[in-house]
């Protein structure tokens, strides 16, 4: 019932018929005021007042018919732009069967599993649609399955309903079992790459358009796919910040605009790439502290202000608010792998890594995960697996080649290894993309014991 609501509202806010329903009735209030006023001063008859409000009233139902038809630009699915200023809205259409023997529930207990994750997204507006039902959502999900008696084949697909453009497609193959802690997995796995589908082609759209064009949600949401796509370099990771303080002023009230901020700032001090330390703390903990405020109940928020704080080396603030996270949305797979960092940094090395492999394992594909690969690849370094160190960090650099951090922990394993040769060469990537960098901003990082690996190795003196 909650997200019908928040799709009807949102609807009305697309039509303009909100706008123009407010328009009315200030213009109306006004209008029934001067015609009191006259009857007043003129000492007309005292139904002329009752006349004018019945007039008034009668003019409504054909004002928001003319609200409801009338063609708005901002829509019309001919439009070059497919940008939304509210939350974006996702319709899960029925799924379709590719044989006649694919039961009824199994499509229906299939629909109803994947509605209840991405309900849970609080990025998303979604609603079930019934057979045959048209929404004027701005994406629909649509997908075709069959069964079997060993296993339930189906295809998702996401499409742009403004514009019909095709925006991913995946096939799966799982237990039927509606019970199977693997189509749990499964369908939170789907949820997540839906969302962040959503946020790439929304942050094309507003990409394309100068930033004083852009209303708060397409600011945040060009922020977030910034990073989330174009990796954590330093100029990302600032363009980003500078993205979401624009939309918290366009927007003061903005909760994941100063959940964001406080995650890309606090990130961004970890590793360096701010100067003023001081003032960056102090804008990120006070936009974590305004996040909580204005949704203490958001998963989303949650994630990201527990991260933001953990990064800011304040892990005992961070872990419960990501257990809240965690808590509120299991489909968070954001909270799980910032849990599962700082279990890491906290010496709870064990945990922190089983956290982050079952992250990784259902974050969207290609969205900046070479973060966590590198955090999961320093615990693999403290349990002392150096193949699966080498081996994570290398999967970190091949999804973003400008995040110094993983350079650098390939350069510390290969150390380990003996092959200091090969850890100067890793090393030297780390300078290429973050000039300048020290043996404070490493050991700050990577640990005491990590330079002094490095240091053995001949990188320093």
């Amino acid at each position: 019932m909650e997200n019908k609501t928040h799709f009807l509202v949102d609807t009305l806010k697309h039509k303009g018929i909100l706008v123009v329903l407010s328009a009315y009735l200030a213009a109306a209030w006004v209008l029934l005021q001067v015609a009191i006023a006259i009857e007043t001063t003129l000492a007309l008859p005292n139904w002329v007042d009752r006349v004018t409000l019945f007039a008034l009233a009668t003019g409504l139902p054909f004002v928001l018919l003319y609200a409801l038809l009338r063609k708005d630009n901002r829509l019309d699915s001919s439009s070059t732009i497919d940008h939304a200023s509210v939350t974006p809205s996702v319709a899960l259409l029925p799924f379709e069967s590719t044989d006649e023997l694919t039961e009824v529930s199994a499509k229906t207990d299939l629909g109803d599993g994947l509605l209840a994750v991405l309900g849970r997204a609080d990025e998303l507006c979604v609603t079930n649609a019934a057979d045959g039902e048209k929404l004027d959502t701005d994406f629909n999900l649509t997908g075709r399955l069959s069964v079997n008696a060993d296993h339930m084949r189906f295809s998702i697909q996401l499409q742009n309903n403004r514009t019909k453009r095709h925006l991913w497609s995946d096939n799966y193959t799982v237990d039927p079992n509606p019970a199977s802690g693997e189509r749990n997995d499964l369908l939170r796995k789907i949820a997540m790459q839906v969302c962040a589908e959503i946020t790439r082609a929304q942050g094309e759209s507003a990409q394309r358009r100068d930033i004083a064009e852009l209303d708060a949600e397409e600011c945040y949401q060009r922020g977030k796919a910034q990073i989330m796509f174009k990796g954590w370099s330093p100029s990302n990771v600032k363009q980003s910040s500078d993205l979401f303080r624009e939309a918290i002023r366009k927007q003061p009230e903005f909760a994941k605009a100063h959940a964001m901020l406080a995650l890309t700032l606090g990130l961004g001090q970890k590793f360096s790439y701010f100067r003023g330390t001081e003032e960056v703390i102090h804008e990120s903990l006070a936009a974590g502290k305004k996040a909580l405020q204005l949704a203490p109940d958001s998963s989303e928020v949650l994630g990201y202000v527990g991260c933001a704080y953990s990064d800011l080396g304040k892990q005992a603030m961070g872990l419960p608010i990501l257990d809240k996270a965690i808590e509120l949305d299991k489909a968070n797979a954001q909270a799980y792998a910032a849990l599962g960092a700082a279990k890491i940094v906290t010496h709870s090395v064990d945990e922190g890594v089983s956290d982050l492999e079952k992250a990784i394992d259902l974050l969207p594909i290609n969205t900046g995960n070479a973060f966590w690969k590198t955090a999961l690849a320093s615990g693999y370094l403290l349990q002392g697996r150096l193949n699966d160190t080498l081996a994570m960090a290398q999967q970190a650099v091949k999804d973003d080649v400008s995040f110094y951090p993983a350079w650098v922990t390939r350069a510390i394993t290969l150390a380990l290894q003996g092959e200091n040769e090969a850890a100067k060469d890793a090393f030297q990537q780390a300078l290429d993309f973050h000039p300048g960098l020290d043996q404070e901003e490493v050991e700050g990082f990577a640990g005491r014991s990590s330079l002094q690996v490095l240091q053995a190795a001949g990188i320093w003196a």
